[in-house]
């Protein structure tokens, strides 16, 4: 089938999707980043996300494709694991929670990883060793 009169994307002078994010809007992003982690109730970076109007999911594209973000996603990181701690010391939250809650929230931190957590090199369960007993008649 032909491609529809008047498509420009048919035709091959597209471009493609519009860049709805490019390095400004990225740098205004790191900036509300960075004031959003400033006020004591924000804690998790998906609330951010969603505030600001975009999927989660698209947090680490923009982290790779801007070093401005990217430093200022660092800082969150640091800045949010500072919170959970004081908030599991200090009662705010149950400090079971804040145990918890570390590893998954700092998974690219190694010192919080939790004697449970496997390593993120091997996306399979361990090799279990399995003991058979031998039923003789």
């Amino acid at each position: 089938m032909a491609a529809p009169k008047g498509n420009q994307y048919a035709k091959g002078h597209g471009k493609g999707r519009p860049l709805i994010y490019d390095d400004d809007r990225l740098e205004e992003e790191a900036i509300a980043l960075l004031e959003w982690v400033k006020v004591p109730d924000n804690l998790f970076l998906e609330d951010f996300a969603w505030d600001r109007g975009y999927s989660p999911k698209r947090i680490s594209e923009f982290a790779k494709s801007n070093k401005d973000f990217s430093e200022s996603l660092e800082q969150f990181k640091d800045r949010q694991v500072n919170k959970l701690l004081k908030l599991g010391l200090n009662r705010g939250y149950d400090p079971g929670f804040t145990r918890y809650t570390l590893p998954r929230v700092a998974k690219d931190r190694p010192e919080w990883r939790a004697s449970w957590d496997q390593p993120e090199e091997t996306k399979e369960a361990p090799p279990a060793n399995i003991i058979i007993n031998k039923i003789e008649k």
